[in-house]
């Protein structure tokens, strides 16, 4: 008489036909689905789920502001917002704000520069540009040399981490002859 003995063989794999993805030219993170074995004959069925990984092979593109031609004061002066590359979806939003230069804003103060201009832009998915509204400059009577102020983006959202230019300069020429 044989003794039965038990007899094993090394687990066994099987390799998944390839799953295709959809390049779908959003940025966006990384997303996943999960794969699961069923309906499992003559086995015993140990882990029946894998998870996968869809990394993006999009990159987020970058926002950066102009520096405006130099105007006369008593004209306006305009800031064009530029992305590096339109989003397929998803909207650009950020802030903006004018800061001091050697041009002041001062609204207690007859001999100021210009008109302050603070708010919330968007740049719609699709498009890669907007003109942020045009700021007054103010003509003085004063005999002055070239005056600046900045316009500062902040809060952005939907582009790069790195490598966006959020500040504009405004360069205003003297109206005064000496």
């Amino acid at each position: 008489r044989r003794k039965a003995r038990a007899l094993a063989w090394p687990p066994a794999s099987i390799t998944l036909p390839n799953i295709s993805t959809k390049d779908d030219g959003a940025v966006e993170a990384s997303e996943y689905f999960t794969v699961t074995l069923s309906s499992i004959t003559n086995a015993t069925a140990g882990d029946v789920t894998a998870q996968a990984t869809i990394t993006d092979n999009e990159t987020a593109p970058t926002l950066s502001i102009n520096d405006p031609a130099p105007v006369v004061e008593g004209g306006s002066i305009s800031f064009v917002v530029t992305l590096s590359a339109a989003r397929a979806s998803g909207a650009v939003v950020f802030d903006y704000t004018t800061q001091d230069g050697t041009a002041i804003d001062g609204a207690a103060d007859p001999n100021d520069d210009y008109t302050t201009a603070t708010g919330t832009a968007t740049i719609a998915a699709g498009a890669t540009a907007i003109t942020l509204t045009a700021i007054a400059t103010k003509d003085d009577a004063d005999i002055e040399g070239t005056e600046n102020f900045t316009v500062v983006l902040s809060n952005q959202t939907n582009v790069a981490g790195a490598g966006n230019d959020l500040t504009g300069l405004a360069t205003l020429l003297d109206s005064d002859a000496p």
